[in-house]
């Protein structure tokens, strides 16, 4: 395959927006190999699906969605930092009087550990994880089938048995859930996402599709909260991390464990979500596709049809012009734009662009947003090792710690 990159920022929009380059076809034979869809499938059910996602899932539809999160998140957060934390699940030397134990904690694994089981119940239905049986081996299955995503989708199988039984497995419980779900009504919005999913593709691909959701719902927001919290962490972000916590305060503080979080309650945490769209900005992926289907003229040059034509966000964020001190973790550059009005700051594509933006931009958001406010909030933490660099091995998805990043928590009052 010959790739062309479009190195310039300016260029983006021909990138967007240009009828030359599809989407659909760039990604579709990567589906095929990742989660076994067929192409005619992929071709004829792509839009419906990406328009329901965006539908259920926009700004001003995430109500109910957001107090389900909260409180999932919350039941989950405290459950896994007491697990991680202690020598044994009931305590024992290690344990503190306030509930947490004294041993590290990976910071990776906690936040994987919660947002995969809420996401997964929230989203997908308990069925998915009943079915699982092990919430724990279903993550962990999860994860391996994650790391090797992209290379799972261009080379054959033989090549990469380990990936395959994940896949495999990770099929089969969505299989077994769709065909033990109970009957849901179209358009209901107390449907979670793979009812609805059902419901608008061959019920025969719907496990496939299925596979596909739940890697974009999970590869890119948990690696995201990561390194939104390391960063934060580290001790020249002190007053980042104080001003994200006092805003996180005004929202949890003092309310009972019955409350009801929603989007206006979500809308007070500006600066949690600032802090957010900067640890995108800056682990973003390394690159996305579309295909050119017939040649695309950009400056003096003509792109052949055939071609993949990339942009890397990751480079594009580190526009001088665009994003002043590109490598700083800098939330305060957010503060200039009301994303859901205006957009994001011109030059920043970490969701994407065009008429295939990320459908379920503004659910990930905000359950980055809670993620981060709740940690920060509940929780002191204290790095034990430092943040580590990004993995160099993956261009697809936000970027993954190259090691480990060891935390000691202590419960917040």
């Amino acid at each position: 395959r010959r790739m062309t990159f479009l190195m310039d920022v300016e260029d983006t929009a021909i990138f967007m927006q240009s009828e030359a380059l599809k989407f659909q076809k760039a990604v579709q034979p990567f589906t095929s190999k990742a989660a076994g869809l067929p192409a005619s499938s992929f071709t004829s059910s792509h839009r419906a699906l990406h328009d329901m996602v965006k539908g259920k899932l926009s700004s001003g539809k995430l109500g109910h969605i957001s107090n389900e999160t909260y409180h999932l998140f919350k039941e989950k957060l405290h459950f896994y930092v007491r697990k991680y934390s202690m020598a044994s699940p009931d305590g024992g030397p290690g344990e503190q009087d306030n509930g947490v134990g004294s041993d590290p904690v990976s910071l990776y694994t906690l936040v994987q550990s919660v947002m995969f089981h809420a996401g997964v119940q929230s989203l997908f239905g308990q069925q998915c994880i009943d079915d699982a049986k092990d919430i724990d081996y279903f993550r962990e299955t999860f994860e391996k089938y994650d790391l090797d995503f992209e290379y799972g989708a261009e080379l054959p199988s033989l090549l990469l048995p380990k990936w395959a039984a994940c896949k495999s497995w990770l099929l089969a419980i969505m299989k077994r859930a769709v065909d033990g779900m109970a009957p849901a009504e179209k358009g209901h919005p107390k449907n979670n996402l793979l009812q609805d999913l059902v419901l608008n593709v061959d019920k025969s691909c719907a496990h496939n599709y299925g596979l596909l959701l739940l890697w974009a719902t999970q590869a890119n927001a948990l690696p995201a909260v990561f390194w939104t919290l390391a960063f934060l962490h580290e001790e020249k972000h002190q007053h980042h991390l104080e001003r994200a916590r006092s805003e996180a305060r005004l929202v949890f503080a003092g309310k009972e464990d019955s409350m009801t979080i929603g989007e206006e309650d979500v809308k007070g945490l500006q600066f949690v979500l600032c802090c957010v769209l900067e640890g995108i900005r800056l682990r973003s992926p390394g690159m996305i596709t579309r295909l050119a289907v017939k040649p695309l003229k950009v400056k003096d040059y003509v792109v052949p049809a055939g071609d993949y034509v990339m942009i890397s966000p990751y480079w594009l964020h580190r526009s001088e012009e665009k994003f002043p001190d590109p490598g700083s973790f800098c939330p305060e550059r957010w503060q200039s734009v009301d994303v859901t009005k205006s957009g994001f700051l011109p030059g920043f594509v970490g969701f994407g662009g065009g008429r295939y933006q990320c459908p379920g931009r503004w659910f990930a958001l905000m359950e980055m947003q809670l993620m981060v406010a709740m940690v920060i909030h509940f929780y002191s933490i204290d790095l034990v090792t430092g943040v580590p660099p990004a993995s160099p091995l993956h261009l697809v998805g936000t970027q993954q710690p190259a090691g480990d990043c060891y935390v000691k928590l202590g419960r917040r009052s």
